[in-house]
């Protein structure tokens, strides 16, 4: 059978919440109540046990050839490079707006520098209300260096749609294979 990488990708999700609930439920230790027929209560036990990890090792190891399929295509399909490429974009929209929301007293160096005595004397008054201050934000950027700041985070975020554009076309139509064996474990747990 083919899914798309799309549906690989939820069918790992879902085989790994069934992988958990399977380990769960193959105990290999058991109770026996004093009063029960210990040899009748272990070896139902033993069979239970069995048939649960078994199907558990199953689901194991299909959750892991579905992982293998997926990564083997996303490799072939430049999967694999637009994702670090939208890990770069998005480390450079994080660095730009943690710099854009950083805010001075002024727009820049040049304006403070003309305006350093109304400054001081604002700082004067607001240290008699509020404490001493010595100190004034003064931001290192100007209006301008700001303006393309933000159309830098403007082109990153095109650039990010662009590419989430391109991985939604390549995880609808790139398909994998699952094996017929495979196909019918997961269809007797109502996974596909």
């Amino acid at each position: 059978m083919k899914i798309t990488l799309r549906r690989a990708a939820q069918l790992q999700g879902e085989l790994a919440r069934e992988n958990t609930e399977s380990e769960l439920t193959a105990v290999a230790v058991i109770k026996v109540n004093a009063a029960a027929n210990p040899e009748s209560v272990l070896t139902g036990a033993v069979k239970d046990f069995e048939v649960k990890f078994q199907q558990a090792l199953n689901l194991i190891k299909i959750q892991y050839a579905v992982r293998e399929s997926v990564a083997n295509a996303n490799t072939a399909t430049g999967v694999a490079g637009l994702l670090s490429r939208d890990a770069g974009v998005k480390a450079q929209m994080t660095l730009i707006a943690k710099i854009l929301s950083q805010r001075g007293d002024c727009p820049n160096i040049a304006e403070w520098v003309s305006t350093y005595d109304i400054t001081v004397e604002r700082m004067k008054k607001a240290d008699s209300l509020y404490g001493h201050t010595d100190q004034i934000n003064v931001s290192v950027l100007s209006t301008n260096d700001r303006e393309r700041l933000t159309k830098s985070m403007a082109e990153l975020r095109r650039e990010r749609n662009n590419i989430s554009d391109q991985l939604l076309a390549i995880n609808t139509n790139t398909y994998i294979d699952i094996t017929d064996t495979d196909w019918a474990v997961l269809q007797n747990l109502g996974l596909v």
